[in-house]
């Protein structure tokens, strides 16, 4: 990102790609304020400013971070990082309009890290299609992705177009292919998308698919019997009643002594007197 010519440039940018976790520890205050004493000795350091702009940063003091990353570029600080810092702290004070400017300074624009935070920004612009470009582009390029990316993938197709579940869906999907069929916040969101759209079949199926993979399936195949009872199939839904029940009594006593366990069974019996209300 940043040529090395010189051990000197090694340590700087060491010292301004530290991340906010780094500074978890020890005494917060105490930190800044022997910046504040450094800076005093030296007000020329724009390394100095940036450090103490991103304790103030982590510290959610976004005014006096802005303050010093400011102070830190007008003094030659020309790293992409700060412009990144820039613009998560213009970003976390709803200044999306700056937020987009210092974002579109950063030189590297390959870098998906800059590329997801400008479509973040932009989605705070309503500016979807260019959102969507951006995070297809994350999407395709990142290598260690998140559940939480391909969710805000997903609901950049609904923003756009509130009916097409069908791009949603597809993203989830990519998700899954990539991350794997067990990330059970991409099969829930699958599943409400599908749910949403009026899918029926393909729901039964997420659902059927889902309670395959589970060991423990008594959650699932209740969630499941409340969806069969929405959409008015009351023979399957009164069978899969029947599956919740084998699967609790599968259970040791100590398990179905649990809060959770006796509140799905309270809460199957209120379904199951739902059931008989039907008839």
């Amino acid at each position: 990102m940043i040529q090395v010519k010189s051990i000197c440039i090694v340590l700087l940018i060491w010292g301004l790609f530290t991340p906010l976790s780094g500074y978890a520890h020890g005494n917060l205050s105490d930190r800044i304020n022997n910046l504040t004493a450094e800076i005093s000795k030296d007000s020329t350091s724009f390394k100095l400013f940036y450090d103490r702009g991103l304790l103030y940063q982590y510290h959610k003091e976004f005014d006096n971070a802005l303050s010093d990353y400011v102070k830190s570029k007008a003094l030659g600080n020309k790293s992409d990082v700060l412009q990144h810092r820039l613009a998560e702290v213009y970003f976390a004070q709803n200044k999306f309009g700056l937020a987009l400017q210092a974002s579109k300074e950063y030189k590297d624009i390959s870098d998906v890290k800059i590329r997801k935070l400008q479509a973040q920004i932009l989605m705070k612009l309503n500016r979807f299609s260019e959102a969507l470009s951006n995070y297809d582009y994350v999407v395709k390029n990142i290598v260690d992705i998140r559940p939480g990316d391909i969710i805000e993938y997903s609901e950049i197709f609904l923003f756009i177009d509130s009916t097409n579940y069908t791009g949603a869906i597809r993203a989830i999907d990519i998700g899954l292919d990539r991350l794997g069929s067990k990330v059970i916040t991409l099969r829930t969101k699958k599943i409400e998308y599908l749910i949403k759209s009026g899918q029926s079949k393909k729901v039964i199926e997420e659902y059927d698919s889902v309670i395959e993979e589970q060991t423990r399936k008594e959650f699932w195949t209740f969630k499941k019997a409340l969806y069969l009872f929405d959409i008015k199939n009351i023979a399957a839904c009164k069978k899969a009643t029947g599956q919740v029940d084998a699967s609790i009594a599968l259970l040791s006593m100590r398990f179905q002594n649990t809060p959770g366990i006796k509140k799905l069974q309270t809460d199957l019996n209120k379904l199951k007197t739902k059931i008989t209300d039907e008839n």
